[in-house]
């Protein structure tokens, strides 16, 4: 199955260079975002880090795929389950706890980031006020999480728990563990602006930017979902876009 799976992705990448050519996955522009607010003042804290700051793919093998985290003075990784960050190796310390209840004192943070965190959080405006709270003056937070204004994210929202667990298992070929309850709470433009500016936040940016397709293994199929995705690249449709990036600042 490995093979044929490999023998899929091929074909898709080919089929996307075609489609929709210059398309840059979310993790790669989220790590290039991330990368710009870091020095090695930086105290950051990465929350539901899980086992690794970034996808592998992102940034090249060898010594300089942790160079962006060695840049930075440290590195915290908070997670509600330590199972999930034990090998992350690319964190100082690892810190058990809930991230609408984060067991920091104020000022303690000027990087906080959030890589497909957001839409597994069940009160958005809990963990803003935490944030606020930890990140020193002018401190950042930077998010990329799904939106649930494209269609497939809207789809996903509505589906039961039980059945988008065989879904991703089936099309992501992700084990039921790695798949994890979604509220979908803060996933729209308006709901970031608005939970942001409640909480204390200034948004800085916010951009829809365009993931890869979730149908690959469906052969021929993915097709139509290129195609789609073709018209989504446009700016008129740019807000239905499969993911959104934010980043707020303390005031």
């Amino acid at each position: 199955m490995g093979a044929i799976r490999n023998a899929l992705w091929r074909n898709y990448y080919r089929l996307e260079h075609a489609i929709v050519p210059g398309l840059t996955n979310p993790q790669v522009l989220y790590r290039q975002l991330v990368t710009r607010y870091v020095d090695d003042r930086t105290r950051w804290l990465d929350l539901g880090c899980g086992n690794k700051l970034f996808a592998d793919f992102t940034a090249e093998s060898g010594p300089d795929r942790l160079a962006v985290q060695r840049s930075c003075m440290s590195i915290v990784g908070v997670d509600i389950a330590f199972e999930a960050m034990r090998d992350n190796p690319d964190i100082d310390s690892r810190v058990v706890g809930d991230i609408q209840a984060l067991p920091f004192r104020d000022g303690s943070f000027d990087l906080v980031t959030a890589n497909m965190v957001v839409e597994h959080v069940e009160s958005p405006v809990e963990m803003l006020s935490e944030l606020y709270r930890v990140l020193a003056r002018d401190g950042l937070f930077v998010m990329l999480t799904p939106n649930v204004s494209n269609y497939k994210i809207s789809i996903a929202a509505m589906t039961p728990e039980i059945l988008k667990k065989l879904l991703i298992s089936i099309l992501q070929d992700r084990s039921e563990s790695d798949v994890f309850s979604t509220y979908y709470r803060m996933n729209r433009e308006r709901e970031i602006d608005d939970l942001a500016r409640l909480a204390g936040f200034r948004v800085r940016e916010i951009k829809n930017v365009q993931g890869p397709a979730d149908t690959v293994i469906l052969g021929p199929l993915v097709i139509l979902e290129l195609l789609a995705m073709r018209l989504l690249e446009t700016e008129r449709l740019a807000r239905f876009r499969s993911n959104i990036i934010a980043v707020l600042q303390k005031r």
